[in-house]
């Protein structure tokens, strides 16, 4: 009960004040930071272990507005749930949603993906800017069967879910909710500061999307002097890094892998005028030995040698 209201930044607070404190809030981790907690607004609860298996197996992340909810333990009015899924996992996600019981409402694609949907549904496409060209082929929507309020979107990566979620508008939906991790990238700003760094984008749907968390409460940053300690500036990241805040989900069923590839991916934030927004750079590195590209700074890329695929997927 002492920490059912409280923010994040608080729980982590609460809990290094004394022993007693630090078991209570590891206790109300287990309790409110799992995959059934993160699934129930959307999916019943005897999903759960299945929806994590899923996520295990096909690279599926939660993330945007659906993972800042399940941080703060709350509900965003009118929000969506977000899956994100390398395109050619499609299809297995889609059976889970159906299994769900949800019903297609739509599908807006860039044009060169197969649609799951049978003839009778809609199809709509869109023109996407460059970026969503470049790193999102296309998005299932589905609305649920008797609650018309809860809609599911699976938004299929060209590459991988973390291609997609460097490029979202702004830093405070940089979340994701993996099988295994709840991981804020920029926790100081989102959690302590009610920050929200801006990218250089003012194409109508960054900027919708920037308004839609400045009415939540946060306030939009686009100087790149404002608070280097949160912005992390020219500062080389990885997720994992001690810059993240990272929450383990308990297991609610076995695994095939012990290790957890979304921590390979890399990227520096910086800003290339004083007041425009940040943008992130990065690039795309294919290993033999694992499914996915992942994403690559500058510098990852530059000492790169012999073997280190190897190291990547052992650890």
């Amino acid at each position: 009960l002492i920490l059912d209201n409280a923010d994040p930044l608080s729980v982590v607070q609460f809990g290094m004040t004394s022993f007693g404190a630090r078991n209570i809030v590891m206790k109300f981790m287990q309790n409110f930071y799992n995959t059934t907690a993160l699934i129930k607004r959307f999916f019943p609860s005897d999903l759960a272990a299945e929806f994590q298996v899923l996520q295990q197996q096909t690279s599926l992340v939660v993330s945007g507005s659906s993972a800042l909810a399940f941080f703060y333990q709350t509900v965003f009015t009118g929000s969506d749930c977000d899956l994100y899924v390398p395109t050619y996992h499609c299809d297995q996600v889609v059976d889970f949603v159906l299994k769900a019981r949800y019903q297609p409402y739509r599908l807006m694609t860039s044009g060169n993906i197969e649609s799951v949907f049978r003839s009778s549904e809609v199809s709509v496409y869109f023109h996407s800017n460059n970026y969503a060209l470049k790193t999102i082929t296309g998005f299932h929507e589905f609305m649920h069967h008797t609650n018309k309020d809860l809609k599911v979107q699976v938004i299929l990566c060209r590459e991988n879910p973390i291609d997609v979620l460097l490029g979202f508008h702004s830093t405070v939906p940089m979340n994701i909710i993996t099988h295994d991790y709840a991981i804020s990238l920029y926790p100081k700003a989102t959690f302590d500061l009610d920050m929200n760094f801006s990218k250089f984008d003012n194409c109508v749907p960054a900027v919708v999307g920037r308004n839609k968390y400045t009415s939540r409460g946060w306030t939009l940053i686009a100087d790149s002097n404002g608070r280097p300690d949160a912005n992390l500036r020219d500062v080389q990241r990885y997720i994992g890094d001690r810059y993240c805040w990272m929450i383990r989900l308990p297991a609610l069923a076995p695994f095939t892998q012990s290790f957890s590839p979304i921590l390979g991916h890399s990227w520096v934030l910086t800003y290339p005028k004083a007041d425009a927004g940040y943008v992130i750079q990065y690039g795309l590195l294919s290993l033999l030995n694992l499914t996915q590209a992942i994403c690559a700074s500058s510098t990852i890329v530059e000492h790169w040698q012999d073997g280190m695929d190897e190291w990547c997927v052992i650890h």
